[in-house]
């Protein structure tokens, strides 16, 4: 199937694509459709559908853009992941988080200049685990401190978390389809393979930690992904995985409206149950697991209205007043589901160990 319509820059780009006929988890036929997608995110052309697997429940893109012209739906000018953050923020709130980025990684083994080794004991006393943990780099996905340790990330795009990584010792590599996140992380002094994690140059247990923050969802085959990180970790190496949750509260109410479902490159949308079943397929021992929120009900609103408007907006993502009564209640409902322990929030993160 093709289709060829102009984008949001005004030049041609044909759209071939290919149905997926079987699950990549379980390898079933059979399938439920969900909803129709398109790229909303960057208006490039294509019609998708995403399916449900009828066996083991994990949703795929189909049909999808070919492996040929999937590259061509991440826009090296645009796409955020392949851009440097920038220091948009003052100079006290960024000493604020520097010190309480400090506590976080004190309590996981690291060594800061920050904070006097008194402090440290003490907030170890004092701060939760939890609030420990996420103070390292804003969510629960930097590892503990490992003298030499050599880290992979999968999908680093411009090299931010793995140069963290770096500045506290770990010996660091990256792998991303994208030349321009290359050159991007290039400029921070960290290594990227350009290509398929498959196709790296990299010795089997030659890593004690892999980073997976939203890429598991971006491959053609998410298992074979994993088998292929199992092989490159160390007995007893981590793995940290962070993915959209197709399951949560909001997925089910925005609809073709939710921003992580981020077609055509959302590839695979995994919830709690099929990413853990993913994992132990693949020889994980999954020792943690949990749903986190991600602040998507902006680009919720914005979809509807420029779906309504037929054209972009000029500020992106936008949330009218009255779009907020509803944003405060998908916002609320998800919260309670959190604290009645249920697996609701749009995030679905994990800790694994290779057995």
């Amino acid at each position: 199937m093709q289709s060829v319509a102009p984008n949001t820059s005004g030049t041609a780009l044909q759209c071939v694509t290919e149905d997926v006929q079987e699950c990549d988890l379980c390898g079933g036929e059979e399938s439920r459709f969900v909803c129709s997608t398109r790229d909303r995110l960057h208006g490039l052309p294509g019609k998708f559908s995403l399916v449900r697997c009828s066996d083991c429940g994990l949703v795929r893109l189909s049909p999808r853009p070919t492996q040929a012209c999937l590259p061509s739906y991440y826009p090296e000018d645009e796409y955020y992941a392949y851009e440097l953050a920038g220091a948009s923020q003052g100079r006290r709130l960024a000493r604020v988080r520097e010190v309480a980025r400090a506590l976080g990684l004190a309590s996981l083994g690291y060594e800061t200049e920050l904070v006097p080794p008194q402090i440290s004991r003490l907030s170890n006393r004092l701060m939760p685990r939890a609030i420990q943990r996420r103070a390292a780099y804003g969510h629960d996905g930097f590892p503990p401190f490992l003298r030499g340790g050599r880290a992979l990330d999968v999908g680093c795009g411009d090299g931010s978390f793995l140069a963290e990584l770096n500045r506290y010792g770990w010996e660091v590599s990256g792998v991303d389809i994208s030349p321009a996140a290359a050159r991007a992380a290039a400029s921070r002094g960290i290594d990227v393979h350009v290509g398929e994690l498959q196709d790296a140059p990299f010795q089997p247990e030659s890593f004690d930690f892999v980073h997976m923050s939203h890429s598991i969802e971006h491959v053609s085959h998410p298992l074979a992904t994993l088998e292929k990180v199992h092989k490159l970790l160390h007995e007893g190496g981590l793995v940290y995985i962070e993915t959209p949750n197709i399951a949560s509260f909001t997925a089910r109410r925005c609809g073709t409206y939710w921003f992580p479902l981020e077609s055509p490159r959302h590839l695979w949308l995994f919830d709690p149950v099929t990413l853990r079943r993913a994992l132990q397929q693949s020889g994980f021992d999954c020792t943690k697991l949990w749903t986190k929120p991600f602040p998507a009900l902006r680009w919720d609103s914005t979809y509807r209205r420029e779906e309504r408007m037929q054209r972009f907006l000029p500020k992106r993502p936008t949330m009218t007043a009255g779009s907020l009564p509803r944003a405060m209640t998908l916002g609320t409902v998800t919260a309670v589901l959190r604290l009645l322990g249920r697996p609701s929030a749009e995030q679905t993160c994990c800790w694994a160990r290779r057995a």
